[in-house]
């Protein structure tokens, strides 16, 4: 179910940099910075807690070899 991003759910930090989510969208979802990839001047940025299998990529080529692996052969690897 998406949320309305409010004063208080709206922003995310990571590495000292804020991004009010509301610049990109109005709604969202409670968890979905889970599926957000970025690239950035400053490198990569993604929740890596929840990628264990790819927590050390540094580009966005490396987690799309990622996700076509997993869908092309299930169980070939193991999300951590």
């Amino acid at each position: 179910m998406p949320v309305i991003y409010d004063d208080e759910n709206s922003i995310w930090e990571q590495n000292g940099a804020k991004l009010d989510k509301r610049d990109i969208a109005d709604y969202g979802f409670a968890d979905g910075e889970r599926f957000a990839f970025l690239e950035t001047e400053d490198g990569l940025v993604f929740f890596r807690d929840a990628y264990g299998s790819i927590a050390d990529a540094t580009t966005l080529d490396e987690v799309g070899d990622y996700i076509k692996a997993m869908l092309g052969s299930p169980g070939s690897q193991e999300a951590k």
